[in-house]
């Protein structure tokens, strides 16, 4: 069975300068590049410039034919010029050293067929790198290398990104472990409100500096931590301090109002207030035909107190209940009076 061929695109030709053909001298140049080029898998035996190179060997001036480009090329022209065919050409010479050549294949046909007119299609274009040949890849074969690659390095990314990942009941899914270090003040966040339920300072410094505890969340799963953790969730899980507090869980914590519904509370509390204060400082409207109350207390009746010269009696007029005391009726001394009636004397 005889050996799969290559892709043309995938093939480098190349002839070491101790078997270069006769007819090529080393280094290449301007002149010898085509003859050079014939030698490829790439050239194509039905084409005109074979034709006419091996028709060379024929002519008197063959060998001027065959090692001058621009006699060749023009004789090229005159003779299958008007014809239908596949001819290589020299598109673009070095323009200075280390650079190459860049051939085209061009292909001459009659478009629609049947018809006079000649077009010509560019099917092929192939570039030097010192004395080595090679065919340009087209814009296919470029776009899908480069889909290719891309394609290899996401998933690579990914494939490198889930090995790193790491999970904790107090941080959820991260990319990179945290670390947790002790710090000798722990200081509250600005605008933090009060009674927020969480560990103290000295709780949280000591579950720090417990050499148990150190890595806890980060790597390893730590049973102490998660039931603490656990505790506090099912402890607080009503609690909401905040006007908007969070929801959901870790990884995907979501506000519970919008600012709209927010200010809109905000705006009604405030009213309320308002219409509350405004109430309590207004009078009591007096109802139609009524003396209108006056605020102004009653000046009290001033108290007397009147004393007297007789034995164990004050009075005191004016102080409502007090009870007066009751006065006992003096008795004179009884005189001595005579019987009467008859007496023995």
């Amino acid at each position: 069975m005889p050996p799969v061929q290559p892709p043309l695109d995938e093939i480098e030709f190349f002839i070491p300068p101790e078997y270069m053909p006769r007819e090529v001298q080393y280094p290449l140049t301007n002149d010898n590049i085509l003859t050079y080029f014939y030698q490829s898998p790439f050239m194509d035996l039905s084409s005109n410039n074979l034709t006419l190179f091996n028709a060379s060997w024929k002519e008197p001036d063959g060998e001027r034919l065959r090692n001058n480009r621009k006699v060749f090329e023009e004789t090229l022209k005159l003779k299958f010029g008007d014809r239908p065919g596949t001819e290589y050409w020299v598109a673009a010479d070095p323009q200075g050293p280390g650079q190459g050549w860049v051939i085209q294949k061009q292909v001459r046909s009659n478009e629609p067929e049947g018809s006079s007119k000649l077009v010509v299609r560019v099917e092929g274009t192939y570039y030097t790198v010192a004395n080595r040949i090679y065919q340009a890849p087209s814009l296919l074969d470029v776009l899908q290398l480069r889909l290719f690659q891309v394609s290899s390095r996401i998933q690579q990314v990914l494939e490198l990104s889930r090995d790193e990942t790491s999970w904790s009941p107090s941080t959820g899914h991260t990319y990179i472990p945290p670390k947790y270090k002790s710090a000798k003040k722990i200081e509250p966040a600005p605008g933090s409100r009060l009674g927020t339920p969480g560990p103290s300072e000295q709780d949280v410094l000591q579950f720090l500096d417990d050499p148990q505890n150190e890595g806890a969340g980060t790597t390893d799963f730590n049973d102490t931590f998660f039931l603490q953790s656990l505790h506090r969730a099912n402890k607080h899980v009503g609690d909401y301090m905040d006007e908007n507090p969070l929801q959901g869980g870790p990884g995907s914590w979501s506000f519970a109002k919008t600012n709209a519904e927010i200010e809109s509370a905000r705006n009604k509390a405030k009213a309320d207030a308002q219409t509350a204060a405004t109430s309590l400082q207004a009078p009591a409207k007096p109802a139609e035909g009524a003396t209108p109350a006056t605020s102004v207390a009653p000046t009290p009746k001033p108290v007397t107190v009147e004393v007297t010269n007789r034995k164990g009696s004050v009075a005191v007029k004016g102080v409502p209940g007090a009870a007066k005391e009751k006065r006992r009726k003096s008795k004179g001394l009884a005189s001595p009076t005579s019987p009467t009636g008859p007496t023995g004397l």
